[in-house]
């Protein structure tokens, strides 16, 4: 009897050591459980972060000049010695992960270990504050150029970009909750993701004239004799210095009315360029300077289809112009319905400081005075009587009528006129553009103008990716 309650006693012991053990098994596992939930959480924080800086940066990209971007460049410190470590591709990266896993941005900042040049770094040195909704952070950005400019017969710059195609690398720090000690050397540390986005600059409209037309024909009148089209490129001038008088010797040289149609078996622009020859009077040809002697009006269809920019011929495409045209109406910063008549002494469509996006969904009257700065898209007719400066790109499409009559008028940069219509099927067909040009009216080429103007186009994102350790494995510290 006794033997059997010392076997009873053995069995129970056993069972409890065993009940014990699978208790501690099952704590362990929900303690990693949770720790990898926690650390899961803490990570798709970061990743919202990034996700809220990328957007902050891509939206601060419109109307910057990207060139002077990646030339920019800032000393930012090291916090965490990375020995022997190589960071191969460290030059894309705004803050070095190790740096962003270890140190607490949010408070005193411990002493540097070293610096790095970082170019084209699109928020302070410490980062920049994100304190939208419960993912409070910290994110930091950089841009660099793509190195695929070569097909395009392009040498690579790094501090200039030429194709429209940028990377824009993203760091986002999640500091966890309030209380936890995240300084280097402590248990728990930030969260951090990483996201590198391709993103697309639309260069179609790279204007190579201060006017340019698109047809087999063009039905163009020039009155008087105080016109002017000078395409000689004013890069880099003011207005007062345009108009002040300068030697157009010493400047690049454009067409000043260039004529554009696709359609090589025909000729392309041949006839066009006879057209609005012919439509100049004896004494108006030297009113038209540039490229190739006065009067400057050549084929540029071909200079368009070999130019190093892979956006140039969009503008040969009616599907894309008509497309183009109904987009811009959602973003637009000044639209106008069909018909509109602005008058009075102080029409501003944009100034040079903070140049707007303008879209005319039909016909647009113009008859007071101002002035305006950015890109205009003008669905039907522009009429322009009164006295008027225009700073950027003008897009006469869909009636592509263009009349300008009455006081001095001054466009810096490139107007395109093009009569394209959309059927019923969905194709486009291209009709002949009208040019009234009547008065003292003005047409300077301005290329950094026309850059201004297309750099306020929405940038497209072309992909995006986190990057990982397994992506860069050598980045350590994540």
């Amino acid at each position: 009897m006794r033997t059997e309650r010392g076997i009873a006693l053995l069995v129970a012991l056993i069972i409890a050591i065993l009940l014990s053990l699978i208790a501690l098994v099952l704590t362990f596992s929900s303690m990693k459980e949770f720790a990898t939930s926690s650390e899961f959480e803490r990570h798709e924080k970061a990743l919202l972060v990034t996700d809220a800086g990328l957007n902050e940066v891509k939206q601060a990209l419109r109307g910057r000049n990207l060139d002077q971007l990646l030339q920019g460049s800032a000393s930012v410190p090291r916090y965490v010695s990375t020995g022997s470590i190589t960071w191969p591709t460290a030059g894309r990266m705004p803050v070095l992960p190790i740096d962003a896993r270890n140190v607490d941005f949010e408070s005193t900042l411990p002493g540097s270990v070293g610096s790095r040049t970082v170019r084209g770094l699109l928020t302070p040195v410490g980062g920049q504050a994100v304190t939208a909704g419960p993912y409070a952070g910290r994110y930091f950005a950089k841009l660099t150029d793509n190195e695929d400019e070569a097909p395009l017969g392009l040498q690579n710059d790094p501090g200039r970009d030429r194709d429209g195609f940028l990377y824009l690398r993203v760091v986002g720090v999640y500091r966890g909750l309030p209380g936890e000690t995240v300084n280097y050397g402590s248990t728990v540390k930030n969260a951090v993701a990483v996201i590198e986005a391709q993103l697309k600059r639309d260069m179609s409209f790279q204007l190579q004239s201060p006017l340019s037309v698109y047809g087999s024909n063009v039905n163009s009148t020039f009155s008087g004799n105080s016109f002017k089209i000078d395409g000689y490129d004013h890069r880099g001038m003011s207005y007062e210095q345009i108009t002040g008088g300068h030697n157009d010797n010493d400047l690049t040289a454009f067409p000043g009315i260039n004529c554009l149609n696709n359609a090589q078996a025909q000729g392309d622009a041949d006839s066009a360029v006879t057209a609005i020859k012919n439509s100049l009077g004896d004494q108006q040809d030297n009113n038209v300077v540039g490229q190739g002697g006065t009067p400057s009006v050549q084929d540029g269809t071909d200079a368009i289809r070999s130019s190093n920019n892979a956006d140039a011929t969009n503008i040969f495409d009616g599907g894309f112009l008509v497309n183009f045209a109904n987009l811009m109406a959602g973003v637009a910063d000044y639209k106008y319905e069909d018909g509109t008549a602005l008058s009075g002494e102080n029409i501003v469509l944009g100034t040079a400081q903070d140049p707007k996006i303008t879209v005319a969904l039909g016909d647009l009257e113009l008859n007071g005075n101002g002035g305006g700065a950015g890109i205009m898209i003008v669905r039907g007719t522009l009429d322009i009587g009164g006295s008027f400066v225009y700073d950027g790109v003008i897009l006469v499409v869909g009636e592509g009528d263009l009349r300008l009559h009455g006081a001095n008028k001054s466009f810096l940069g490139g107007i395109y006129v093009v009569n394209v219509q959309k059927n019923a099927d969905g194709s486009t067909t291209f009709g002949t553009p009208k040019t009234d040009i009547q008065g003292n009216s003005n047409f300077y080429m301005k290329s950094d103008s026309i850059t201004m103007a297309y750099s306020l186009l929405p940038m497209r994102l072309i992909s995006w990716v986190e990057i990982t350790p397994e992506i860069e494995p050598l980045h350590a510290g994540y």
